[in-house]
């Protein structure tokens, strides 16, 4: 494990797991944020806001991602669970490591990136706007640099090293 990934664990915190499906084609998410009836819970993973997520094989990361906006977490984690038509690239690339090289599941670790309140002014009126800025896309593109440069192979990752 090198000590990037060592970092991202001890500065995040476990969401859950995706496995395999033994369909073989079709991830599937786990987490202990459920409703009472066992389902997953919309509004607990909206309520965390925006994220940058490591999918962690054993201790080795394979991938950092982010989650954001009006539904971001719940979303993304929806997303991974789709197949047939409706898988993305991700998805495919994910299904695919994980049967070449027979990984059963993969530990989602979450880093909290809240939005930044700015103030600015309005061009038009002069007035003062009150924004809340996405910091989770700056976070997520900073982190993958920084895991390049100490050695991770993000197998899983689509974001050329710069």
């Amino acid at each position: 494990m090198s000590t990037f990934a060592s970092e991202f664990i001890s500065k995040s915190e476990e969401l859950g797991n995706l496995t395999l499906s033994s369909r073989k084609n079709k991830l599937l998410f786990d987490t202990h944020i459920k409703n009472p009836d066992g389902t997953l819970s919309r509004q607990k993973l909206i309520s965390i806001g925006d994220v940058v997520y490591g999918l962690f094989y054993h201790k080795d990361l394979y991938k950092i991602g982010k989650a954001g906006g009006a539904s971001g977490l719940y979303d993304r984690m929806k997303q991974y669970q789709k197949h047939g038509s409706n898988i993305d690239f991700t998805n495919k690339k994910i299904v695919k490591l994980m049967k070449e090289d027979s990984i059963h599941e993969l530990t989602i670790r979450i880093i909290k990136c809240p939005r930044k309140k700015v103030k600015i002014k309005n061009p038009i009126t002069g007035s003062n706007m009150v924004m809340h800025i996405e910091t989770a896309h700056t976070v997520e593109q900073q982190l993958i640099q920084e895991a390049y440069t100490a050695g991770e192979k993000l197998p899983l990752c689509q974001e050329a090293r710069k």
